[in-house]
């Protein structure tokens, strides 16, 4: 078998002896699903930081005399009760994060302590009262 030179280098691949139909024989298949993979990570990591700012400016607004320690404290309380939610919410919770969706927040674990929060009476709900009690 000759191998004839391209003009990227060789036009036969060196594995099956195939002619190849790309430049340099890139596997364009190969490359488009890592690209998608490092996009698709990037967008997950753009999410929760969205979800961390709403927390942060949310913490901020109801919290106006808070010092950075304690709004530090705050979101890692709010992140917490978020992670750890295994049984359903009450109905202002679920209003609440519902509000917030329509609001244009996406789904986190900020979001979803925070729904917490208002189930337990500690913030204001989307109805802008607490819970009593």
């Amino acid at each position: 078998m000759a191998i004839n030179e391209g003009t990227c280098g060789y036009n036969m691949d060196a594995k099956t002896g195939r002619k190849l139909t790309t430049p340099g024989g890139l596997n364009e298949d190969f490359i488009k699903e890592s690209i998608k993979s490092v996009l698709s990570e990037k967008k997950k990591k753009l999410t929760a930081l969205n979800g961390l700012k709403e927390t942060i400016k949310f913490v901020t607004e109801n919290n106006p005399g808070f010092t950075k320690e304690e709004i530090t404290k705050e979101i890692q309380e709010i992140k917490k009760l978020g992670e750890n939610l295994t049984e359903g919410l009450c109905t202002r919770g679920k209003n609440y994060i519902a509000a917030r969706k329509r609001a244009g927040e996406k789904s986190s674990a900020y979001l979803s302590g925070r729904g917490v929060k208002v189930c337990k009476g500690q913030i204001k709900g989307s109805d802008g009262k607490r819970k009593k009690g």
